[in-house]
């Protein structure tokens, strides 16, 4: 029986990258109306990157993975995938001697 050049390359493990793996599930955007950026993955970006990268905290991986119900739980991307990155809203400091109108 006869091969295609495809069947051959994917018996052997050499079909390019993406040929013959299932397509990344679709990003849907989070809550319309809820502040994100959107950011497009890299190959070896984490979710702990992400936090450290956005928030400057690693340990912040909660909203990143309830914005992104689409996004595989796993340790490493796969480059270009569409993570949503909500902007978290912190309450401006205020300095306790500043008067209230400057507060």
């Amino acid at each position: 029986m006869a091969m295609t050049p495809q069947q051959f390359a994917a018996a052997l493990g050499m079909l390019p990258p993406g040929a013959g793996a299932a397509p990344p599930a679709p990003a849907t955007a989070p809550q319309a109306g809820a502040p994100v950026l959107s950011h497009i993955t890299s190959a070896g970006d984490r979710w702990d990157l992400l936090g450290w990268w956005y928030y400057g905290d690693a340990s912040l991986v909660a909203p990143l993975i309830a914005a992104n119900p689409q996004a595989p739980i796993e340790a490493v991307f796969e480059a270009g995938r569409t993570i949503y990155v909500p902007i978290l809203q912190t309450p401006a400091p205020t300095a306790p001697d500043l008067p209230p109108w400057k507060q």
